[in-house]
């Protein structure tokens, strides 16, 4: 069945370990999960039974979108034009079709009963949530059955991504990459952060769709420039008017969404001026704990102690008390997935396949923050960079990292970093190359141009 059958395989042991018989869905991130495809209403649901055929009920107009052998079964139903029926009591009547096929009137059901964050889907501008009339039409479509809060399952499969997955989330990394470059280009003295943020999002639209096959692409951006640089460790501020001056700290947060699969990155940049010496402390440091969890992380960790060991490096420098937020989260599915969390109190057990940020910060009141997030999956052995992006704090210092030979990447104590071939766009495209980070004689990792 589908795409991916290692998903398959994962869903349903997901569904063993928690005592479910079938699942019912319909958030977009989940869609996706359970088969590959990604609505473009946000208006689509999934039946998926722990044994037996899987069923897409989909939006009419969708159908040429959906992928040729994503489900067993795939279903259509009317909706915002003149003559359709009331679209629940359509998707009421497949679901009960297919309950019924599936001989489980009577099973415990899961759905999302407590997803309080949800990821937009390509009509970002008027999100779809399932709330109580979902659940009543699932109930009325299985009026013997137990349903059951699928949250926890759903989570818990979603954070060991497969290799299909991982491969769709490398393109949403090198699309990101797109608007990186753009900010690289555009953040300098006398622009608004609005107009630099709008570039990087424009990159993303432009050059994004199409890139390697992607149907859709955009970016939401959060750029702080100068003292109110400082912000950034605060959940989601805004981009402002605010003109940049030279010498200005600019933090760009950057997330990217190609056909449901998402980035989360963030560099920081210094207008018009080399750094100064107070600047080149704090990054240094910051690279430095970057580098501790690269060259460390592994499955069998714990998120506390991945966290510990970037804290521990920041602290040996002296600035414990300015990083202010965990070291990463997981992603993929949506901007901020709950496992792995890399943070002081996480129990989660690190394993291969997952999929998270990791993002040392420091910020002072006054002055500025600083931070570089990166998008890693776990290996067997180690972590492999899903984003190989510039990371100096100027354009001017950037330079192509060499390629190891014969490879795209290279092993630093088990870890695996690759090198930016691999995504090195044609020049003739008006598109530099994406320089990496290389490895020092002692294994420490750091950007090319920092060194």
């Amino acid at each position: 069945m589908g795409l991916d059958p290692l998903r398959d395989v994962r869903i349903r042991e997901a569904m063993r370990a928690h005592d479910l018989d079938a699942l019912i869905c319909r958030l977009p991130e989940n869609v996706l999960l359970l088969t590959g495809y990604w609505p473009l209403s946000g208006f689509a649901f999934v039946f998926y039974p722990r044994e037996g055929p899987v069923s897409l009920v989909a939006v009419t107009t969708e159908m040429a979108s959906v992928p040729d052998g994503v489900v067993d079964d795939v279903r259509s139903f009317d909706w915002g034009v003149l003559g359709a029926d009331d679209p629940y009591v359509s998707v009421r009547r497949h679901l009960t079709e297919v309950i019924r096929a599936a001989r489980l009137q009577r099973a415990r059901i899961g759905y999302e009963g407590s997803f309080e964050a949800v990821a937009p889907g390509h009509m970002a501008g008027e999100t779809m949530a399932p709330a109580g009339v979902t659940h009543a039409m699932i109930a009325c479509a299985a009026p013997d059955a137990r349903l059951v809060d699928a949250t926890p399952a759903l989570y818990r499969a979603r954070a060991r991504k497969t290799k299909t997955e991982i491969a769709k989330l490398r393109r949403a990394n090198d699309v990101a990459a797109l608007g990186l470059e753009a900010f690289r280009a555009y953040y300098e003295p006398g622009r608004a952060e609005a107009e630099v943020a709008a570039h990087v999002e424009a990159a993303i639209l432009s050059q994004g769709i199409g890139y390697h096959g992607a149907r859709h692409a955009r970016a939401w951006t959060q750029l702080m420039t100068g003292p109110e640089s400082a912000r950034a460790h605060t959940p989601h501020p805004a981009t402002s008017s605010r003109v940049i001056q030279r010498g200005d700290l600019g933090l760009l947060e950057l997330g990217t969404v190609v056909d449901g699969y998402w980035s989360d990155l963030t560099r920081t940049l210094v207008a018009g001026a080399s750094p100064t010496t107070r600047q080149q402390e704090l990054y240094a440091a910051i690279m430095a704990a970057h580098a501790a969890a690269v060259s460390t992380a592994r499955p069998g960790m714990t998120g506390a102690d991945v966290d510990a060991v970037v804290r521990a490096e920041v602290e040996r420098r002296g600035f414990g008390a300015l990083f202010m937020h965990h070291t990463g989260h997981g992603l993929g599915f949506r901007y901020h997935e709950p496992h792995p969390l890399l943070h002081p109190d996480s129990g989660d057990i690190i394993e291969e396949g997952m999929v998270c940020s990791i993002e040392p910060g420091l910020y002072i009141e006054g002055f500025g923050g600083l931070r570089l997030e990166e998008n890693v999956v776990f290996t067997e052995t180690g972590v492999s960079l899903l984003s190989v992006c510039p990371t100096a704090l100027t354009p001017a210092a950037d330079v192509p990292a060499p390629r190891a030979s014969g490879s795209d990447g290279r092993h630093i104590r088990g870890v695996m970093v690759d090198i930016c071939g691999r995504r090195q766009h044609e020049r003739s495209a008006g598109r530099s190359p994406h320089p990496g980070l290389l490895a020092d004689d002692d294994g420490a990792v750091g950007d090319a141009a920092s060194r």
